[in-house]
């Protein structure tokens, strides 16, 4: 399964026609992200006109498994204490300082009954529970490894839920990458203005050391040794998260951890994050990794 993230765009028809063809399910999320967004008419009558028009455009492809209503914006909710009664199914939430919940568990699930009935709806990722975090239901994001508490990778197996749809580790792109948007041949080296300036993860200096120190012998502070750390660090990161939920999902009683979508398969521009494929499609170790560890 592949998530179409909120954040991003709704992908061109290829795309789908390529996910059908080759089995490949698709969690599709509406294009409303990490914010709060208003509830009035106007608002909403443009919302009702693009959710149909990209129903419509995808409810014969077979490949869609999933909507789900946005990204974080519970989460958001929760952060700022916005006024959020998950028992309040009254249905009008114009009056709140958190009208969006009116798209989210009003409007979108309308539309997706109506034109696209057998495909299930979720209200946002992660939801469900008592909340944004509960691991028992629904889904969730699991970002106290690299976020958070900076927990260890080795500890994935207390650190899962239901069903992981975000997780993951950052790496260096590979260094033909580097090479294409650095000109300045005295900037290719770790922690240079330029290397630094193609990473825009929050504290990523502390963060990719940390981990990189606990798990990896560095053999040296030239870049492609710092490439080679970092790739193996996210390879084993990743791959070992895999194995561990695999483990979760023990039969009738005990299906702990149901599934998890790695954060990300690809970048938006060349860049240090957390895509097992660089801006040019170039894999990291960790496609390796997540590629070996996904097979049935």
């Amino acid at each position: 399964m592949v998530r179409v993230w909120a954040g991003g765009i709704y992908e061109s028809d290829f795309f789908y026609e390529t996910c059908d063809r080759l089995g490949i399910m698709v969690w599709q999320d509406f294009m409303f992200a990490c914010g709060q967004y208003p509830g009035y008419p106007e608002f909403i009558e443009n919302i009702k006109f693009e959710a149909i028009d990209q129903i419509k455009r995808l409810r014969n492809h077979c490949s869609i498994a999933l909507y789900a209503g946005n990204n974080e914006d519970y989460q958001v909710a929760e952060q700022f204490n916005l006024e959020w009664d998950r028992n309040d199914v009254s249905g009008d939430y114009s009056k709140t300082n958190f009208p969006a919940r009116t798209i989210y568990e009003n409007v979108l699930p309308k539309l997706v009954g109506e034109y696209s009935v057998d495909v299930p709806y979720h209200p946002g990722s992660p939801w469900g529970g008592n909340g944004t975090a509960d691991e028992t239901t629904g889904d969730v994001h699991q970002w106290n490894v690299w976020h958070g508490n900076q927990e260890k990778y080795q500890d994935w197996y207390r650190l899962g839920g239901r069903f992981v749809s975000e997780f993951g580790m950052e790496a260096l792109p590979n260094r033909k990458t580097y090479e294409a948007c650095i000109t300045d041949p005295t900037e290719l080296y770790p922690q240079s203005e330029t290397v630094d300036h193609h990473n825009k993860a929050d504290g990523f200096e502390r963060r990719l050391a940390l981990y990189v120190i606990e798990n990896i012998k560095v053999k040296g502070l030239d870049l492609d040794s710092w490439i080679y750390a970092t790739q193996l660090m996210q390879l084993e990161c990743l791959g070992y998260a895999y194995r561990c939920w695999r483990r979760q999902w023990k039969g009738d009683g005990q299906r702990y951890a149901g599934g998890a979508i790695v954060w990300q398969i690809n970048d938006c521009w060349p860049v240090a994050s957390w895509a097992i494929c660089d801006f040019y499609k170039r894999p990291k170790l960790a496609y390796y990794s997540v590629k070996r560890e996904s097979r049935t």
